[in-house]
């Protein structure tokens, strides 16, 4: 099960980084087409509003923290494995 966890996660967290890798990729390619924009967003977050990319870089995120949680939950699950058996090999002795 832990394996299955730790594949999900890796390969959330490798899509998580593509996704957030491209997003500001396209946006630097159409910046120059911004006809104009507001100093609070910028040119960046302007261009991200044309091209609608807001929502594929707040999951490109959110994939990446999910699949931190993921590999957390197993190193976690592990360490306290770890732990149960060094307490049971202490009661035994």
């Amino acid at each position: 099960m832990s394996k299955l966890i730790v594949f999900i996660g890796a390969i959330m967290f490798i899509s998580g980084t593509l996704l957030l890798g491209m997003t500001p990729i396209a946006v630097a390619n159409f910046v120059p087409n911004v006809p104009g924009w507001s100093t609070p967003p910028g040119r960046f977050f302007t261009a991200m509003e044309e091209l609608s990319l807001q929502t594929p870089y707040r999951i490109s995120i959110l994939f990446m923290i999910i699949s931190l949680l993921f590999f957390a939950v197993v190193l976690i699950k592990i360490f306290r494995e770890k732990y149960n058996n060094k307490l049971k090999s202490q009661e035994e002795q």
